[in-house]
């Protein structure tokens, strides 16, 4: 089963290469966002394309939610501290709307 999480294949690069514009990326809130929403659209796609089968789709969509749930936080933390900000939380609402988003996903699958 191919796992499509963005996230963590940028979190990859960044301590790969270090590079300050993957840093951005991985901490903005708004890219975040956007980040696990294409993952979802994309997984659901290839779902509805039928080159993943069902079970994998909401396999992939469940380790997304609970990566989101219980790393990410975390995760966006440990790069800021890495290129010299200040640790803060992400916003409550940004992970509710991405887990709601996967949700949905799951359900019209289902």
């Amino acid at each position: 089963m191919e796992y499509i999480n963005s996230y963590l294949d940028r979190l990859r690069e960044f301590l790969v290469n270090k590079d300050q514009k993957m840093a951005d990326q991985l901490i903005s809130e708004a890219k975040i966002e956007k980040m696990f929403i294409d993952d979802v659209k994309n997984v659901y796609e290839k779902y509805r394309k039928n080159e993943i089968a069902e079970v994998d789709a909401k396999k992939n969509l469940d380790l997304l939610k609970v990566f989101v749930v219980t790393q990410l936080n975390n995760k966006r933390k440990d790069v800021m501290e890495s290129v010299g900000k200040q640790p803060e939380d992400i916003d409550g609402e940004v992970v509710k709307r991405i887990v709601e988003f996967i949700e949905d996903a799951i359900e019209r699958i289902e």
